[in-house]
């Protein structure tokens, strides 16, 4: 596996800074070197802790294909939206934060804030929703729109680092048109062949 992928995203970020919101279109086949690029060398390197917004792969199975790639995951915290929707075991951790559905966009907004006062540590996080495509498929674009714009808003006021994550040929086009309107970057991650 490359690191092209993971040092795009970690180039963007080091350059944008902290309270610029980010959204980072790949492919399927860029998706876990974007997210080892993410979680483990830009939070690593700048001391962050993360919050991982699950919507389309469930806490459980990202922590086991972290530990698998070797990626510490001490301060990473999940928000796992997708678990009770798929009817997986729900075996609480203090790392985990279950929420029954994807479409309840007010309560993942909540605990976002919530994980913000629980893990207090004085470290800057990073926030990573992902994906937008699984969020589009269980809320309208208007109500999606209306959540991120509101989510933004306040990890820019905490200084944090929101990163959205999509499937770049699979996303819906008024849904790429509407993370355009709401992201400070949109940045394509080129397919391999493309480079």
């Amino acid at each position: 596996m490359t690191k092209e992928a993971s040092e795009i995203v970690i180039g963007k970020l080091n350059e944008v800074g902290t309270s610029v919101a980010v959204t980072f279109l790949m492919s399927s086949e860029s998706y876990f070197e974007v997210i080892s690029g993410l979680v483990d060398d830009f939070c690593r390197e700048h001391e962050l802790g993360c919050v991982y917004v699950a919507i389309s792969v469930p806490a459980v199975t990202l922590m086991n294909a972290f530990d698998s790639l070797e990626i510490d995951r001490k301060h990473v915290k999940f928000i796992d939206c997708i678990s009770y929707a798929t009817m997986q075991a729900v075996d609480g951790t203090e790392a985990v934060s279950f929420i029954e559905s994807p479409s309840m966009l007010e309560t993942i907004a909540l605990r976002v804030e919530y994980m913000f006062r629980k893990f207090n540590d004085g470290k800057k996080k990073v926030v990573i929703i992902d994906s937008a495509n699984a969020l589009s498929m269980h809320n309208d674009t208007r109500m999606l729109s209306e959540f991120l714009q509101v989510l933004m808003s306040s990890l820019k006021m905490k200084e944090a680092y929101p990163v959205v994550l999509g499937l770049g040929d699979q996303l819906k086009p008024e849904v790429k048109e509407m993370l355009g309107l709401l992201s400070d970057q949109v940045v394509t991650i080129p397919h391999a062949a493309e480079k």
